[in-house]
């Protein structure tokens, strides 16, 4: 949706209708450029596929995940691999039905 997106530096995507989404998998991967994302207000719980989300995302350096919803989420790998985060809280994040340990591994690779 919003990957690949050259010389892209913010996306303000809050309140964006994703209910009906299946899978984020590599929505934002290598905008390698961009320093503000804002996602807040979405309903991500139909999304199965996290994977590769916020893939090379270099000079990202702060997110705010707390209003995503991952209850039904399969795969997470790589989702936040090569970003530039420094920290991360990923408290509500629920990946018991993530089949794979080493996408819950991967998940949390920065």
């Amino acid at each position: 949706m919003f990957g690949q997106l050259a010389n892209v530096v913010s996306i303000d995507a809050h309140n964006l209708d994703v209910s009906s989404v299946n899978g984020f998998g590599g929505w934002f991967t290598n905008d390698v450029d961009l320093t503000s994302l804002n996602i807040s207000g979405w309903n991500t719980s139909s999304a199965k596929i996290f994977s590769n989300m916020f893939y090379n995302t270099q000079s990202l350096k702060t997110l705010d995940v707390s209003g995503l919803d991952t209850s039904n989420a399969t795969a997470m790998s790589n989702m936040f691999a090569k970003s530039g985060l420094a920290t991360l809280d990923i408290s509500n994040f629920n990946m018991q039905n993530v089949a794979a340990d080493t996408d819950r591994a991967t998940c949390l690779a920065i």
